[in-house]
């Protein structure tokens, strides 16, 4: 039986340095057939040269300036013929088996329409899991597997948002419009999170931005105040102690979008009815409460690998 074409859209920005543990990782995959599209924002150091020479077989698209990682992605599956969509950074290194098991996820029940492995960090082991694959309210984008029928309906990230917060987005998006969202945990991918070009750190006023203008488009309105307060007290935080005025400039962002914002939420609202949001609140509670006793298992029980 002919397997499904699945197509890899990989965003780089000054990328040289981590390109080459996942290249070597992608060649140890073991599914087929895939196809490679990259998309380059913008690089300036030796990334496009990297590609070209190690993967000549990619579609590679570049982009001076930089549109921002969803952007990025958008633009690369217009070029894609898969019937599925994995959304890759740079800083990733997978399993051999991993497209295999994350296709074969989108056969547990209807409506699977976003996958991803596990994501640890690098020096992490794999706990052995009770389950094959869990739902989640959110997975992350760093390698997030879309069918081509959820991404149609969804119709990609939100170009409003250049980095951080577009893989929330979607996912939330994609529960509102009936779609499930699983992580595998049969599958893990490695993620050097910060490495594949900028940081937490300087992207600290893109992150607060973004994550006011998700909870304001997509949160049911009870929970929007204190989602809100929390996002006031962390941006006094950052302000003081890391002297950011960005993360001032994000409240005035999203004060200056504040009516499309509100006009993209009656929109996306439109056909959802009440009882869809407010599952959407408590996988976002569950997912919370799941991430909160994972961190702290990891302190009484490190998984770092020997």
């Amino acid at each position: 039986m002919t397997r499904p074409l699945v197509s890899l859209v990989l965003v780089t920005y000054d990328s040289e340095r981590v390109l080459p543990a996942l290249f070597d990782s992608l060649g140890q995959t073991s599914y087929e057939p895939y196809e490679l599209i990259v998309v380059d924002n913008g690089s300036t150091d030796g990334t496009v040269p990297l590609i070209e020479r190690r993967r000549p077989d990619a579609t590679l698209l570049e982009n001076k300036p930089s549109p921002g990682y969803g952007a990025g992605c958008n633009e690369g599956a217009r070029h894609a013929r898969g019937d599925f969509l994995v959304f890759l950074n740079p800083d990733i290194v997978v399993t051999p088996n991993w497209l295999d098991i994350l296709v074969g996820c989108f056969e547990r029940g209807d409506r699977v329409g976003i996958v991803s492995p596990e994501v640890l960090p690098p020096d992490w082991r794999p706990r052995e899991a009770e389950h094959p694959a869990v739902e989640a309210a959110a997975v992350p984008g760093c390698t997030m597997m879309v069918s081509r029928p959820a991404w149609d309906d969804l119709g990609g990230f939100d170009e409003a948002i250049f980095l951080y917060w577009e893989d929330t987005d979607l996912c939330w998006r994609a529960w509102l419009r009936g779609w499930r969202v699983l992580e595998s945990l049969e599958t893990h991918a490695f993620h050097d999170e910060g490495s594949g070009g900028g940081g937490s750190r300087s992207f600290a006023g893109e992150e607060m931005k973004n994550a006011l203008y998700v909870t304001l488009k997509l949160r049911r309105g009870r929970h929007v105040p204190l989602a809100v307060l929390g996002r006031a007290a962390s941006t006094l935080a950052k302000a003081i102690l890391w002297r950011r005025a960005d993360v001032l400039a994000a409240w005035r962002w999203n004060a200056a979008h504040l009516r499309s914002t509100l006009e993209l939420r009656r929109q996306l609202r439109d056909g959802v009815d009440d009882e869809q949001v407010a599952e959407l609140e408590r996988r976002i509670a569950r997912h919370g409460r799941r991430r909160l006793r994972e961190r702290l298992l990891a302190r009484l029980s490190p998984r770092v690998a020997d």
